[in-house]
């Protein structure tokens, strides 16, 4: 009967997109998709043939800034997993019990 097992280093996991997405939505490009969200809704009564214009843009500029920064997020996740890897191929002794 073994009382302990194989001493490694637990495997590094890589974070989902979806982690890295949520990490690049500051509040302040929260706030100015808001504020676009709302301008929409003006310019539209104002102006329905045009008036949606400047809102959307304003949103699909913030959807390709945050898209970007999560991508480069990622990228350096998946980097940062690769080299943590690395690391676990040391070997290192282990004293177990008051025998060694």
């Amino acid at each position: 009967m073994r009382r302990f097992c194989k001493n490694e280093k637990p495997v590094p996991q890589k974070p989902p997109i979806w982690q890295s997405i949520k990490g690049a939505l500051d509040m302040l490009l929260v706030i100015v998709a808001i504020f676009a969200v709302i301008s929409i809704i003006p310019g539209m009564v104002v102006d329905p043939a045009q008036g949606w214009v400047e809102g959307v843009f304003i949103l699909a500029a913030l959807f390709v800034q945050v898209m970007i920064s999560a991508y480069a997020d990622y990228k350096k996740d998946k980097k940062f997993v690769q080299l943590q890897s690395l690391n676990r191929d040391e070997s290192l002794p282990v004293t177990r019990g008051k025998r060694g």
